[in-house]
């Protein structure tokens, strides 16, 4: 008798999954598209497809040295009526066991815009969320739900003859630009020039980089990833001292750009739950939700499935760097003793 999880299939190809599937993917978001995998190929990385009869999931492949691990970019797209939270949590518990026995990856970990509303049986959890603006609200909507100082930004911004442009690469040595002295305030490097130009070669007409300037002067910068369904705020960064209220603008107008497009929603990316006051991340998280969205909570998991490969990987990395690797959820974990019990 065949075990439940080799009831799922994996396609190594968008086009080895049935066309029936294939077909129903125009509903899910842009990380189920080919424009993803397209983006996959420029930057070297791989997307594969995990399936049965009730759900599709994409999986970003990457491979350090002779390690490979898996990243969920996205949540499980279900195509049947009977979705329920058991079934979906089945699927991401086989879909685990594949990966480790077929493909043997190291570890799997989720992505700061997928939007779990459960985890795998044997991984590390921590709450997570994004706070997502309903596109389809009338503009006077959109307008109101925004908080009353963001407003006032806006306003003064306008005032001060900030403007927005955005484009794809044309705009990438502007935003470079910015993304520097971002990267600089935290005594790190940008991701570099090639990063943002594979991204904007393969995604094609599904990124946008959007900047703000004054006086012809780049203030403040976002790089969105966007299809009907939702789009994505991936990337941001901003002048040392940036003009007030130009990153608040930049947000603002894209919201009306991607509503009149026909974008249905519209996701902030990334909220950590419970954060700490006085860190970085609570201005950031601020700064988000006051643009009127609802915060749309889950999970963020890691599950390691080789052990001696993660400590190895996590040794070599120490060696390399000088540092200890540290994600999200080993920086926010100590805080979740009582989710974390059965681990």
């Amino acid at each position: 008798m065949l075990k439940k999880e080799d009831y799922i299939s994996l396609a190594f190809e968008y086009a080895d999954m049935p066309e029936g599937i294939r077909t129903r993917l125009s509903l899910a978001n842009v990380f189920f598209s080919r424009n993803y995998v397209n983006y996959a190929k420029e930057a070297g990385f791989k997307i594969i497809y995990a399936y049965n009869d009730e759900y599709v999931l994409p999986i970003s492949v990457y491979k350090k040295i002779c390690f490979s691990y898996a990243v969920f970019m996205s949540e499980c797209y279900s195509y049947k009526c009977n979705d329920n939270e058991e079934s979906r949590k089945q699927f991401l518990n086989h879909v685990i066991n594949k990966l480790k026995k077929s493909m043997g990856i190291a570890w799997v970990s989720t992505g700061a815009t997928a939007f779990f509303d459960v985890f795998p049986s044997d991984s590390e959890r921590i709450p997570f969320g994004s706070h997502v603006a309903d596109l389809t609200l009338s503009e006077e909507e959109l307008w109101k739900n925004i908080h009353s100082k963001h407003r006032n930004s806006i306003r003064r911004a306008e005032k001060n003859n900030v403007y927005i442009v955005t484009g794809k690469e044309e705009l990438i040595d502007d935003y470079l630009s910015l993304d520097e002295e971002t990267w600089a305030r935290s005594n790190k490097r940008t991701y570099g020039k090639s990063f943002f130009e594979k991204i904007v070669t393969g995604m094609n007409d599904a990124v946008v980089i959007a900047l703000a300037y004054k006086d012809a002067k780049p203030q403040a910068g976002g790089i969105f990833y966007k299809n009907s369904q939702m789009s994505y705020y991936m990337y941001g960064t901003s002048a040392n001292h940036p003009e007030p209220g130009s990153a608040n603008l930049l947000q603002w107008e894209t919201m009306k750009m991607f509503k009149m497009e026909g974008v249905k929603k519209y996701s902030f990316v990334g909220c950590r739950i419970n954060e700490d006051a006085d860190s970085k991340y609570h201005g950031i998280q601020r700064f988000k939700e006051r643009f009127g969205g609802d915060l749309i909570q889950g999970y963020m998991f890691r599950s390691i499935l080789h052990p001696a490969k993660r400590k190895l990987f996590q040794l070599l990395y120490r060696l390399k760097n000088g540092s200890k690797l540290q994600d999200i959820i080993d920086s926010e974990i100590h805080k979740w003793p009582e989710l974390n019990k059965s681990c």
